[in-house]
């Protein structure tokens, strides 16, 4: 019962969905051509209506070198190179670290002896920086986008 009120598609979880997307050029509403940014006003006017707003996100599959290169580098790994590519994720390695870019919406940090460390907070909120679609309070990438919230971009 307690998943089922997690998976409850309210206005006020939508816009703290939104919140962290805020001053990005992601939002689009009634399929409108035009990206707009996040803002403020926004947030209240999803918080308070029923809208056709949602956000038209990047799938963590079409990240590119540059992009993992770029969140590497915040994270302070100048020199992490892709040394796996899989059907589902892709993986970027240097001396200390492995950064997983996981397709289905998670980027995770871990030391090469295998423990998670905190940075994977930073690299997600790196990723959601770029306009990348990650999964958010136990709602998968494709629950988001069953709940109307996000479109992915087309390659």
């Amino acid at each position: 019962m307690n998943k089922t009120k997690l998976m409850e598609n309210t206005a006020e979880k939508k816009a703290m969905f939104f919140a962290q997307y805020m001053f990005q050029q992601v939002l689009m509403w009634h399929d409108t051509s035009i990206l707009y940014a996040v803002d403020g006003s926004d947030l209240a006017i999803v918080s308070t209506k029923k809208t056709e707003y949602f956000l038209e996100l990047k799938p963590l599959s079409s990240i590119t070198d540059k992009d993992a290169k770029l969140i590497c580098d915040e994270l302070k790994l100048p020199r992490a190179k892709r040394f796996y590519v899989g059907e589902s994720l892709v993986t970027y390695k240097d001396d200390t670290y492995t950064v997983v870019f996981y397709y289905d919406g998670f980027v995770s940090v871990l030391k090469n002896d295998g423990l998670l460390l905190i940075e994977t907070k930073q690299a997600n909120d790196i990723a959601i920086s770029m306009g990348f679609a990650l999964q958010w309070m136990g709602l998968s990438v494709n629950k988001l986008i069953d709940c109307g919230w996000i479109k992915l971009e087309e390659a």
